[in-house]
């Protein structure tokens, strides 16, 4: 209505509004300060009891510093809509603000008892009659562990790319679940879903998603984990929902857990080996079974150990491990006799495949400690 380049710079929630897309326009309102935008254009502000909540900006009229006064009552009509949105928004705020809080105690357990946490619920207005449970989105190379880029600008321009991230992955859940909530955690996403769903048709819901979220994180090369926990029947009982998620993630980046989706009650025996893994019995248990191989390949430079890992990732299949290490079955059969003479074992009878799969596991887990205590 203005005819003119008009913009709302909502100091609130850090947000521009734009009504003109003209390049110059949009550079100035992301990179420029307050001060250098109101030096500029034309700055408006908007309050709610004397409270300024931001500023209607507006290219200066050539003809006319100030406007005219049709352009004045435009001006007040469009301060008096914009009012409106914001008290909106910050009802709106406080209610996320509210269920923020909420799963916070929910996840940590900070309630005395199941009663409470449900009335606490209920002021939420989240409605918790259905069993639920918490899933953990871990985003590698997200915010901190970005490179660090000094100008103030791009760091501007990376936070924004890393909020839009984040909203349209919280979208894409939304999409499926509704009335989930979810919070920022540590590097994490924390979801509590409610689900009506058995658990094989939960999974496949959930495994259905994973491909739109990968498409949409993809371009960005991230890398995304994944971990759930078990479905809970009572709203007191989510932290352990929430603990289990978190195993879940620690040995997805432990181990090599191929699966995108993986919950708690699909670890087996990585719940007891977790255990134990740090622990001094550990490394002689996997010696005894790995000491020669992991010895031979250092004297001869080859990756038998390696081999044999992959065998185990397929089964024990000897097609399926050549096909995939891209070797010949027959070479891999060769090998295959190599490692049991090296080893001196058999590697055909059930318990000694049992045992050796348990090394293989227990080392992996050990290496990775024993990186993370030294980048610590």
């Amino acid at each position: 209505m203005l005819d003119r380049q008009v913009a709302f710079y909502d100091i609130t929630f850090n947000n521009f509004y734009m009504a003109d897309t003209s390049n110059q326009f949009m550079e100035d309102m992301e990179l420029l300060s307050l001060k250098k935008i109101a030096n500029a254009y034309q700055c408006y502000p908007v309050k709610i009891k004397d409270e300024i909540y931001g500023y209607i900006v507006l290219a200066k009229n050539k003809n006319e510093k100030d406007g005219n006064r049709y352009d004045k009552v435009i001006l007040e009509h469009g301060k008096m809509a914009i009012e409106m949105v914001i008290r909106r928004n910050i009802s709106n705020q406080l209610k996320v603000a509210q269920q923020k809080f909420l799963i916070q105690d929910l996840i940590f357990n900070n309630f005395k008892s199941e009663e409470f946490a449900e009335k606490r619920a209920y002021l939420c207005n989240w409605d918790i009659k259905e069993r639920m449970v918490v899933m953990v989105l871990k985003i590698k190379d997200l915010r901190s562990d970005r490179l660090e880029v000094k100008q103030e600008s791009s760091n501007q321009i990376v936070n924004k790319v890393d909020e839009k991230i984040i909203l349209n992955l919280k979208n894409i859940i939304n999409d499926q679940f509704k009335d989930s909530i979810s919070l920022d955690y540590s590097k994490s996403i924390v979801f509590i879903i409610k689900t009506n769903l058995g658990r094989r048709n939960f999974r496949q819901r959930l495994e259905e998603l994973i491909y739109e979220i990968k498409t949409s994180i993809d371009e960005h090369n991230l890398n995304l984990i994944i971990g759930i926990g078990k479905i809970k029947s009572s709203i007191a009982r989510l932290y352990e929902s929430y603990n289990e998620a978190i195993q879940v993630i620690k040995l997805k980046q432990q181990v090599d857990l191929q699966d995108e989706v993986v919950f708690y009650d699909d670890l087996g025996i990585y719940k007891l080996l977790r255990l134990i893994h740090d622990k001094d019995e550990v490394e002689q248990f996997y010696s005894s079974y790995l000491g020669n191989l992991i010895k031979y390949d250092q004297e001869n430079g080859t990756e038998l150990l390696k081999n044999l890992s992959c065998l185990i990732k397929n089964d024990w299949n000897l097609k399926a491990a050549s096909e995939e290490l891209y070797i010949h079955y027959n070479t891999m059969k060769y090998r295959f006799k190599k490692m049991g003479k090296i080893l001196e074992l058999d590697l055909k009878d059930p318990e000694v495949k049992f045992n050796i799969t348990c090394a293989i596991k227990l080392l992996k887990m050990n290496e990775e400690l024993l990186l993370f205590k030294k980048a610590k």
